[in-house]
């Protein structure tokens, strides 16, 4: 194996590795809501103040949720990217190896070969 089929089929599986991860990571996913709540301070200053403090923590507990479901998507989305690619690249070169130079040369630039 030539060189460049080595490098494609080792971006390849990093690519598969990529997608891997994304699907199978095991964070908590997104629940789609966020919590808040308008708050008028009365007596009972400290107990609403403790409550509209747990309700922001508990909405930037979510938005790490939504951040780390979006990440996986991109892992995903980028590892099929690498794979197409390096997919290509290691089509190219089992294709060449059946032509000539010449016709090889013109594969590799979408051209017609000259016959």
């Amino acid at each position: 194996m030539t060189a460049k089929r080595v490098f494609s089929v080792i971006g390849m599986i990093i690519g598969c590795v990529m997608v891997f991860y994304g699907v199978f990571d095991k964070t908590p996913n997104f629940n789609g809501e966020t919590k808040s709540s308008y708050t008028a301070f009365g007596a009972d200053f400290y107990t609403e103040v403790y409550q509209a403090s747990a309700t922001a923590a508990n909405n930037l507990d979510d938005i790490g949720h939504l951040m780390c479901d979006l990440i996986n998507m991109t892992l995903v989305f980028s590892g099929l990217v690498v794979i197409c690619h390096f997919g290509c690249k290691l089509g190219e070169t089992f294709s060449a190896q059946g032509t000539s130079s010449v016709q090889a040369t013109a594969v590799m630039r979408d051209e017609l070969p000259k016959l």
